[in-house]
């Protein structure tokens, strides 16, 4: 019964995140913003704004979600994205 409930709240609790996946973008000072990625766990970006082109720290869970993040981007910026940094050791 014990392992039934367990089951039942997990699932419940997969449902509940995957309605609130997405991408959010805050500013944080000048023109440095934080990227919230929620679509698998939550997952924090680094956007810098530069005077020609835009620094990001981290990329994506996906093909599908970096251009998610990319069209986020473009909500605050029409300025290219000309650096990636990719501090995870994941390839």
């Amino acid at each position: 019964m014990k392992s039934l409930i367990a089951t039942i709240l997990l699932f419940c609790i997969s449902l509940a995140n995957a309605s609130d996946a997405g991408i959010s973008i805050y500013l944080l000072t000048g023109s440095i913003y934080v990227v919230e990625d929620s679509h698998y766990a939550k997952t924090n970006y680094v956007l810098y704004i530069g005077a020609a082109s835009v620094t990001l720290v981290g990329a994506g869970w996906s093909p599908e979600t970096a251009e998610l993040l990319a069209q986020k981007i473009r909500t605050v910026t029409d300025k290219p994205v000309k650096e990636v940094v990719l501090p995870d050791h994941d390839p």
